[in-house]
């Protein structure tokens, strides 16, 4: 879940990937220095916890029956620290496939960002919701408020339908493996008319803790 931050700008920093996850349209404010941070801050984070917890992640293939999870709910911790909420909810819908609904909500005094997605994921190792996976997601993404301010500020509303992609993979650790640590990257793309300043493509990041259930 993510942060998604729309300017012209926002290409200047295009290392390929989210939210910095799960973030939002840009002020004056929030522009590329902003950008660049999370994204590096979330990409150190990726790579911290795979290198941390993968030999966890690969002990063994078997899961015992009654540590087996198949549902997920987890939410993003740097919205503590840059006042937003990124959440998730995913379901196993099998083995090898899953069903989640995200959502991220971020609101400070100038602009609303609002986004929805439901996401489809595929675990090749056939462990889900544990493991890496491939999702597929589509929703619609609601910003309104001062989105772009150089000369003029653009306080029109928008709506626009997106679709996307991430890579993923979950951690699912503790003896009754309950306490879930996910990260991923990807990227999405809006649909319809844009607003002055807005882009049409966003990379995407996904940190998240959480429990399964």
């Amino acid at each position: 879940m993510a942060r998604y931050i729309l300017a012209t700008d926002v290409r200047a920093c295009d290392v390929g990937w989210t939210a910095f996850a799960h973030a939002a349209f840009s002020s004056r404010r929030f522009m590329r220095t902003n950008l660049c941070t999370r994204l590096a801050l979330a990409t150190a984070l990726v790579v911290v916890s795979s290198s941390a917890l993968g030999a966890q992640a690969t002990a063994g293939t078997t899961v015992a029956p009654d540590t087996a999870r198949g549902d997920v709910a987890v939410i993003n911790p740097f919205g503590v620290v840059f006042s937003f909420f990124s959440g998730e909810y995913e379901h196993a819908l099998s083995r090898s496939a899953s069903v989640g609904f995200a959502g991220t909500y971020y609101a400070p005094t100038d602009f609303k960002y609002v986004t929805g997605e439901v996401k489809l994921r595929y675990y090749p190792s056939e462990h889900a919701p544990d493991g890496f996976s491939v999702a597929l997601s589509a929703g619609v993404t609601h910003v309104s408020g001062d989105i772009l301010c150089f000369d003029v500020c653009d306080n029109s509303a928008t709506d626009r339908p997106t679709a996307g992609f991430e890579l993923d993979y979950n951690w699912l650790l503790g003896p009754s493996r309950r306490f879930v640590v996910g990260a991923g990257v990807g990227a999405k793309r809006l649909f319809g008319s844009k607003t002055s300043g807005s882009a049409d493509g966003l990379p995407t990041a996904r940190v998240v803790l959480g429990l399964a259930f």
